[in-house]
């Protein structure tokens, strides 16, 4: 199949990620109804909540500024991931996996480890940069994201990325990128072949913007 800009549909995300995650289970299957989503905000507008409260499945919310019945409140960097995740009881090898914590992302997915998908993945990127462009922003451990230019990496570098990691691209929409494991790859016609490059958001404009690096250097 190939996913298209009619399968986005809102119920409790941002930009119609609820369709696109959805259309993509409906392909490969729900049989481990299980998530995690990093970055959820209040819970009003995140990628898996639709899963949660309309389908029952079941799986875990963190956020680094809001806790309730449903969010754990943690502030989530490349070497703590893993242990906030266990110490949560978060599912290992979930179905769905998305990550948005505007800045750190490339950097605290690397070391998602056992926690990674067995199903889709979705991810935040930086649109500002073209489609073929390999930029990602310096690691800090404290960095709060301040509504500039000046965060998370580039469409291609989490392209490459997911690649890396054993996942390839089937969607983009503006904010974020829908992976699927390798081994489901063969459903979606056109994986990794699209140019999937958008016209970015309006951030603010950043200087140090010029910062963000190619961390493979070639």
């Amino acid at each position: 199949m190939k996913i298209q800009h009619e399968h986005e549909a809102k119920f409790y995300s941002q930009n119609g990620e609820d369709g696109v995650i959805s259309t993509i289970l409906a392909e490969i299957g729900d049989c481990q109804r299980t998530f995690i989503e990093i970055g959820t905000g209040d819970g009003t507008e995140c990628n898996c909540m639709h899963l949660k409260k309309d389908l029952g499945w079941s799986g875990l919310f963190v956020d680094a500024a809001f806790e309730n019945e449903s969010i754990r409140k943690a502030f989530i960097t490349k070497d703590n991931v893993q242990e906030v995740l266990l110490s949560y009881k978060a599912p290992r090898m979930p179905r769905v996996f998305s990550i948005d914590i505007d800045g750190n992302d490339f950097h605290v997915l690397k070391n998602v480890g056992p926690f990674l998908p067995d199903g889709v993945l979705v991810c935040e990127y930086n649109g500002h940069f073209k489609h073929d462009e390999l930029a990602v922003m310096p690691y800090n451990p404290d960095w709060k994201w301040e509504g500039t230019r000046f965060y998370g990496a580039s469409q291609a570098a989490m392209h490459r990325l997911g690649n890396e990691l054993g996942y390839s691209l089937v969607y983009s929409n503006y904010v974020n990128l829908f992976f699927v494991s390798n081994k489901y790859r063969s459903h979606f016609e056109d994986a990794d072949t699209r140019q999937l490059y958008k016209e970015p958001w309006s951030h603010l404009p950043d200087d140090r913007i010029s910062l963000m690096n190619n961390p493979w250097g070639t």
